[in-house]
This record gives structure tokens, sequence and C-alpha cells, in this order.
């Protein structure tokens, strides 16, 4: 109703307009709108490809803050992922994971528990 008024359209051509830019993969309809279309749709594949330099560089650093001994949470997703790929395989430490893809990539560092 907000666009309709907004831009001095009819609900029904803002209804089929959101419909068609849904299709298009544009933006994802929602009850009573529409969202902006998010990464999170894309597969993991895809999603590793797109910003992969700051994913390095963020995940870089946060592996330099591990110290040994420490007990961390890390989250699923692709940074992450590229933050398993930069800690040392020497690190001993407790990490603690819900994501099956942080869990396999720690299985080359031998002195890491995985929960």
């Amino acid at each position: 109703k907000q666009l309709s008024e907004l831009f001095g359209l009819s609900e029904d051509t803002v209804r089929r307009d959101l419909r068609e830019l849904d299709a298009e993969g544009l933006l994802q309809r929602v009850h009573g709108g529409a969202l902006p279309v998010s990464s999170a749709i894309a597969s993991f594949a895809e999603r590793n490809q797109l910003e992969s330099g700051a994913k390095r560089a963020i995940a870089k650093v946060a592996a330099a803050l591990i110290a040994p001994g420490q007990v961390v949470i890390i989250d699923g997703g692709t940074t992450s992922a590229e933050l398993v790929r930069q800690l040392p395989l020497s690190l001993n430490a407790t990490i603690v994971t819900h994501s099956p893809s942080v869990a396999v990539g720690l299985a080359d560092h031998p002195t890491v528990e995985v929960i």
C-alpha cells in the first residue's frame, strides 16, 4: 500500500512488479512487502567467492587473536571457514562450533579439541 501511494500506482501493479522482481532474483517477497536479496540465499560455494579478499584479511586478524590454551567459539559461515584455514596446525586450543565445515576444517589440527 505504501509503494502504491508513493508512486501513484495501483496495489495490483505493485504486487505484479514485486512478483516479477522476485522471479528475477532482484528482491525477496515477504508478507506485506519485499526485502533486499541476501547473499545468504546463495549456496555456500557461491558465498565463499564473494568478498574473498576481505574474508581472508578478517580471518588472518582473527586467527592471530587466538592464543594457545583458549576456548573459542566459532560460528558457521564462509568467513569462519576461512578463519579455520588461517589457524596454525600447531595450535593447541578448544574450538566450540555448530558448523560441520568448521569441524571438518579442523580435522588436520591434531592439538585442537573440537566440541
